[in-house]
């Protein structure tokens, strides 16, 4: 299978890319000129509305994963970027698409949980309506701009990512504060942070574009969400350190602006309806043996990198 992958170097898709090729389907990327490093490189410059349409000759399936990261104080500048390089830069995918001849079997783009909003403790499934926050509508634009191809023959599949956990990505973020005992909650922390782990995310994606009944939203996250608390308190178990640091809500907005809402203190107990439905089984569905597992993968390869560098 020729799959076509745009952020194919960031967090999930370098994951992705190692586990498709392993696999042995034939992976091409659309990255930035500066960053075409292999012949499988396709350019495209989303800030001038310009891909090179040959990248997408002979694919079976694309996966669009690139997007402005949230991460970072939301200045007008920054919610400019990330609406513009989620909504913007779908619509050149997508335009690409339709203007070919013979196009894509699958179009899977990456969306995510905080489509839903801040849900309190309501279970949630992919039928849920959008919420009403800044997040939540560039979601929902986004996704709008992948149904278009629905009118092509092409099966749409909107992954909506819980907080991605693996080595690196935002929980490499939290250890510090953690193996320094000062691992926090947030406001009260009754509000459900929804996880799945990098594994499983890859896997989740591989088993979506291969399997035809997955379509449409589909909740990339762990059937077990935890609570901010409940989630704090195992991290601190599992590195073997305290827990008693607690930082009010009006704190966390000061420390992140309009990101601690949508990071820290936004609830939604996203459930993976759709991918349990279509048979797939979760590696790490726990949170203490996803933490585990990650933290021991990341100990046994450390004494390598310091080797190497």
């Amino acid at each position: 299978m020729k799959i076509l992958v745009s952020g194919s170097r960031g967090f999930i898709g370098s994951a992705l890319v190692e586990q498709l090729q392993g696999q042995g389907h034939q992976v091409s990327r659309l990255v930035r000129k500066s960053s075409v490093k292999e012949m499988d490189d396709f350019v495209w410059s989303p800030d001038e509305g310009y891909v090179d349409k040959s990248a997408f000759n002979g694919c079976a399936a694309v996966v669009h994963l690139a997007a402005e990261n949230i991460a970072g104080r939301w200045t007008r500048k920054k919610m400019r970027k990330i609406r513009q390089s989620r909504v913007e830069g779908a619509k050149i995918v997508c335009d690409a698409i339709m203007s070919l001849e013979n196009r894509p079997a699958v179009y899977l783009s990456a969306s995510g949980i905080g489509y839903y909003g801040d849900r309190g403790d309501n279970k949630i499934r992919e039928d849920q309506p959008c919420g009403n926050d800044f997040l939540a509508q560039v979601a929902k634009d986004r996704e709008a701009v992948s149904d278009s191809l629905k009118n092509c023959g092409v099966r749409v599949v909107n992954a909506r990512f819980a907080m991605v956990l693996g080595k690196g990505g935002p929980l490499s973020k939290m250890l510090g504060s953690f193996q320094a005992g000062f691992g926090p909650i947030f406001g009260d922390g009754h509000q459900y942070w929804s996880w799945v782990t990098r594994t499983d995310a890859v896997r989740a994606i591989i088993h979506a574009i291969t399997t035809e009944s997955v379509k449409g939203p589909v909740n990339v996250a762990s059937p077990h969400p935890v609570t901010n608390t409940q989630f704090t308190k195992i991290l601190a178990k599992v590195l073997g350190k305290p827990q008693f640091l607690k930082i009010p809500a009006p704190i966390a907005r000061i420390m992140l602006g309009k990101l601690a809402n949508v990071l820290l203190l936004s609830s939604i107990r996203a459930e993976p309806g759709v991918l349990l439905d279509s048979g797939f089984i979760f590696e790490h569905p726990e949170l203490k043996q996803a933490l585990t597992a990650i933290l021991k993968q990341k100990t046994e390869q450390e004494p390598e990198a310091q080797a190497q560098g």
